[in-house]
């Protein structure tokens, strides 16, 4: 099925549903419905973001979706709508640090991490419930090493971050704020790190 020029990441909402990719080129996101028992994906709709969209996520209440702007330096936020399934804006693009390349959001869904590659620091938000709107938690936190991607483990409490110089970094994540805490000393990993993954169990 055709997408915009470009496409960089692709995220499915909890309930399988609804499919959203994002178009580098365009600076644009396409919206799919996702037929329930062929898999089949229909057009809903494309809709603006910001220059070279690199990551989008999906909150955990599939009611919220986030993209990542690599060349405008920002976090465009929007709403699903239950009835469309096309997204809305929430509010204006909030300021990201530079060159963010990749965005999470952890498993309750109250805090949203973003890592910006070029300032080597992870910006840290907070999800307003009722509207999905970010709020800056305080201000981004070093990962120094050129950071490429952050995941959070299933349990909520740790975010890693895998960097371009073969380590990972660690850091908690406080359950009541949001904020992260540096923890530990950095692990090396392997030449070019990509991608980290989680057993279900957190362990």
């Amino acid at each position: 099925i055709a997408t915009g020029r470009g496409p960089y990441d692709i995220s499915v909402d909890p309930t399988g549903r609804l499919a959203y990719v994002v178009n580098s080129s365009p600076n644009t996101v396409s919206q799919y419905s996702i037929n329930q028992t062929t898999g089949a994906l229909s057009f809903i709709a494309t809709i603006a973001t910001g220059s070279s969209p690199i990551k989008i996520k999906i909150d955990p209440t599939g009611r919220f979706v986030y993209v990542a702007n690599a060349a405008s330096n920002t976090d465009i936020q929007y709403r699903i709508n239950q009835s469309t399934e096309a997204l809305t804006s929430i509010t204006s693009a909030i300021a990201s640090g530079t060159g963010p390349t990749y965005l999470t959001v952890d498993p309750t869904g109250r805090f949203v991490y973003v890592v910006n590659t070029t300032a080597e620091t992870i910006s840290q938000y907070s999800i307003n419930q009722t509207t999905g709107a970010l709020t800056v938690i305080t201000t981004a936190i070093a990962a120094s090493g050129t950071p490429q991607i952050c995941k959070i483990d299933p349990t909520g409490r740790y975010l890693y971050v895998a960097t371009v110089t073969l380590t990972i970094l660690q850091y908690s994540i406080n359950q009541s704020t949001g904020a992260l805490t540096s923890v530990n000393s950095s692990v090396a990993t392997d030449d070019r790190p990509v991608d980290m993954a989680f057993d279900p169990n957190g362990w």
